[in-house]
């Protein structure tokens, strides 16, 4: 009950200002609906097409460096989208690098008339490229988990790699890859940094001109809303595809499928496909991020202080995470009936963008007494870490205890134990790896979050998020570049470790 009025809270607490706005405000959250429609579009697409690739290209086919494309083609995750979106407006300015390239291959070239990137296309493309692991983990296991019969009976019938991989592993894919487009396309809806900086007028820069820019919470709450609706209906999608995906699962004693052997020319193709992917997606951002931080002088006190207030959001909004997924957990092994919504809850409030919920909190605790945002501090915080990334810390300890099965339980409790100490001395065991992962996937996203800390933090205490989005909007992505890699690297140990778990499942 507490894990499910903790994530509803911050959604009820914008019904009553949303009232207050008038009917205008649907004229100008259609114009924002419509850049948000485009940047969802674009990242979802763009996610499909690299993640899907390379998802078929590591799981079916034999070429050198496979497997070590595929632990780091997870490694864009630990970039913040709003990072690479800064990062590429630079790169691509008039006056960033590649105007000094083209000046010597080609003086007289238009390619210097061009502009840097702006608008919603070009916050797609930038969502796109660092959010496609989304789609390439669930593609990649659902393209292994895919039984041998299927694949060799198009094989015996003459179908050519690429074309077993059109006729029948993608479509038996499709609900997996779905799913994980999805997923891509609420991480697009949520984003905040990206879209203001590239000039997008979606919903989430429309929530913050209310809010903060005009003052007026009810349009806020209004325009909070309809992202909220907008996030749904992709969650819907996505639970609907999840679903079908789990229906086309296939028998453990099932043999997988062989892998293609690709000729040389083929391997070489695939690596040079793979790593112009990985190049784009992370290489290059970062590799740019390094240049500037050596090219300016690094203020370590500044960088360290940023640091521990990033390690100690996350690593307390990830605790708090794991706990209310535990209470989730126990609540269905226990067999109360209301922890059975625990899921489906979490999963909504997931889905909502942290700018959605972080109006919702400090609207419920300002209802509660709190008079200002100042009052509110890490309460409403770290409510809204709460609420958005619960689902992080349950989806894997679920899987966890679904891989372990009933066999242990069950026979604990034909000898009498109580459902409290059988969930303690056996089940706890098997979800604790599930609960770690859980852990480290949330403490990721709260250190990449921007708008709710942004707009929730207590006066003076900012995070590296905040400082990289305060440096990157006065033009100084010199002195957000240290911040920017500092947050890269923060993020990348436990994306790594991640990606080493799931290769060694694999194994």
């Amino acid at each position: 009950m507490v894990g499910i009025g903790v994530c509803v809270a911050p959604l009820l607490g914008l019904l009553a200002p949303a009232f207050e706005a008038d009917r205008a405000i649907l004229s100008l959250a259609s114009r924002y609906l419509a850049d948000s429609l485009i940047v969802i579009g674009g990242a979802g697409g763009l996610a499909i097409l690299i993640g899907v690739g390379a998802a078929w290209a590591i799981a079916m086919t034999e070429f050198p460096l496979r497997r070590w494309f595929g632990a780091m083609m997870i490694l864009p995750l630990a970039l913040p989208g709003y990072v690479a979106a800064y990062v590429w407006a630079d790169v691509l300015a008039p006056s960033g690098p590649i105007r000094g390239l083209v000046l010597q291959i080609a003086p007289q070239s238009t390619i210097l008339q061009v502009s840097g990137p702006t608008g919603p296309w070009a916050v797609g493309i930038v969502l796109g490229l660092v959010l496609y692991p989304y789609v390439y983990l669930p593609a990649r296991a659902a393209f292994e988990a895919q039984a041998a019969n299927s694949l060799e009976a198009a094989r015996s019938l003459g179908a050519s790699p690429w074309a077993a991989f059109a006729l029948v592993g993608a479509p038996m894919a499709l609900p997996a890859i779905l799913a994980g487009a999805a997923l891509v396309m609420m991480e697009a809806a949520a984003d905040y940094g990206a879209s203001v900086h590239l000039g997008a007028q979606t919903l989430s820069v429309g929530l913050f001109r209310a809010w903060f820019g005009a003052g007026d919470v009810a349009i806020g709450a209004k325009i909070g809303l309809c992202l909220a609706g907008l996030a749904g209906l992709l969650l819907w999608i996505e639970v609907i595809a999840r679903r079908r995906a789990d229906r086309l699962g296939f028998s453990r004693n099932e043999r997988p499928a062989a892998r293609y052997k690709l000729s040389n020319t083929a391997a070489f193709l695939t690596i040079c496909m793979l790593f112009v992917c990985l190049f784009m997606s992370f290489l290059a951002p970062v590799g740019r991020l390094l240049y500037l931080a050596i090219s300016y002088r690094i203020d370590f006190s500044e960088l360290f202080f940023l640091s521990s207030n990033t390690f100690a959001l996350g690593a307390t909004g990830a605790a708090l995470c794991i706990l209310l997924a535990l209470c989730f957990i126990f609540g269905a092994q226990a067999g109360a009936n209301i922890a059975r919504w625990g899921a489906p809850i979490a999963g909504l409030a997931y889905a909502m963008p942290g700018a959605v919920l972080g109006l919702g909190a400090s609207l419920a605790l300002a209802g509660l007494g709190a008079s200002s945002l100042g009052a509110i501090g890490f309460l409403a915080l770290f409510w809204a870490y709460a609420a958005r990334f619960t689902q992080t810390g349950l989806g894997p300890m679920r899987a966890a205890l679904a891989r372990a099965g009933q066999g242990y339980s069950a026979s604990a409790a034909s000898l009498g134990a109580k459902p409290l100490r059988r969930f303690f001395q056996i089940e706890g065991r098997f979800f604790l790896p599930g609960a770690l992962i859980g852990a480290l996937f949330a403490f990721i996203e709260i250190a990449k979050e921007l708008p709710a800390t942004f707009a929730l933090r207590p006066f003076g205490f900012d995070s590296l998020a905040v400082r990289i989005h305060n440096y990157a909007a006065d033009e100084r992505l010199g002195q957000a570049a240290a911040p920017a890699l500092a947050l890269v690297l923060l993020s990348l140990a436990p994306a790594f470790w991640v990606a080493r778990q799931i290769e060694r499942d694999r194994s």
